[in-house]
């Protein structure tokens, strides 16, 4: 396992962290799917301490996932190893009677914090990122003071933002004020690393790369043909749909023809080899799904060509997707 700084916080991750979405389980929200579907607890913790005695020290949670049990599930997994480790969870996100709402006011947040450090069986966090909505409504100064309230807590170390709107990370970064932001970064959507990266690297800021194998779209155990679970968020895609993606996806498919690499290496690669980034988090349900990526950070690294020859097909298929 290699390890990259993050950012000026002076914490050295992992290239490869693991993320605890889908080990809470079902998750149904406004009367829709929202998660991977069912997952079980005991392989769930087998994976998380099976990826830290391969050299993994980043764990990505929050306490939306699993309505707060992907947190207990993680809490157990670490125990007697804590402190090597390094933690991240969210604030904002939350559900009421099945509906999902977010808060970011100094009441709420100092609660989440004393919630989260409960679940996870520990009294400090390291880094605390604001869970902001996909829809936005959130402004920066509203961001930057959530921010401040967690880091006056004294229970946190560091202290940002999980984003979905790069213009708002721009901002945030420039803020010197935000330590860490966690963005979407992957093959089918290259826009942070375009609008956003630049700046994060400029000052200072960690970032963790999320979606990089984009909801498992770009891991090798999902194809065309591949039927979902009822309570799989991915049931939602039409025949459709499902046709454009991978259409979009077979478009790369260069960099794992002739067995130079795995979809999924390929996938992941193209986070690490964009120098901003310090960790790429992995979504697993499974040791063998996390042991997949753990291999992929081994694989090839692109070559100058193939580097070009990505950014083509990013920058046509925008071109298509803007004139659609």
């Amino acid at each position: 396992m290699r390890y990259r700084e993050l950012g000026r916080t002076g914490l050295r991750v992992s290239e490869i962290g693991i993320g605890a979405w889908g080990i809470g389980g079902v998750m149904i929200v406004n009367g829709r799917a929202n998660s991977y579907g069912p997952a079980d607890d005991a392989e769930g913790i087998r994976m998380i301490q099976w990826g830290l005695d391969q050299g993994i020290n980043f764990v990505d949670v929050a306490p939306a996932y699993g309505f707060g049990h992907s947190e207990e599930l993680v809490g157990q997994a670490l125990k007697g190893r804590r402190d090597k480790v390094i933690l991240e969870t969210k604030v904002g996100e939350h559900f009421v009677d099945g509906q999902q709402l977010w808060r970011f006011d100094p009441p709420f947040v100092r609660a989440a914090i004393d919630e989260s450090l409960t679940r996870l069986q520990t009294d400090y966090i390291d880094s605390y990122v604001l869970h902001l909505p996909s829809r936005g409504g959130v402004s920066t100064e509203q961001a930057l003071a959530a921010i401040e309230t967690a880091r006056a807590s004294g229970k946190v170390r560091f202290a940002g933002a999980s984003i979905y709107s790069d213009q708002q990370g721009v901002e945030l970064a420039e803020s010197g004020r935000c330590d860490v932001i966690q963005q979407m970064v992957n093959l089918l959507e290259p826009q942070s690393a375009q609008a956003f990266l630049p700046t994060a690297a400029q000052h200072g800021v960690g970032v963790v790369a999320r979606q990089v194998i984009y909801k498992g779209f770009l891991t090798d155990a999902v194809t065309r043909d591949t039927t979902f679970d009822p309570t799989d968020l991915r049931s939602r895609y039409s025949k459709d749909d499902l046709r454009a993606l991978f259409d979009r996806i077979d478009e790369f498919s260069f960099l794992w023809e002739d067995d130079k690499r795995r979809r999924i290496e390929s996938a992941i690669q193209y986070a690490l080899s964009l120098p901003a980034v310090g960790t790429v988090i992995c979504g697993a349900l499974t040791q063998q799904e996390l042991a997949d990526a753990v291999a992929a950070g081994d694989a090839a690294p692109f070559t100058d060509e193939e580097i070009a020859r990505v950014a083509d097909i990013q920058q046509r298929q925008l071109a298509a997707a803007v004139a659609h």
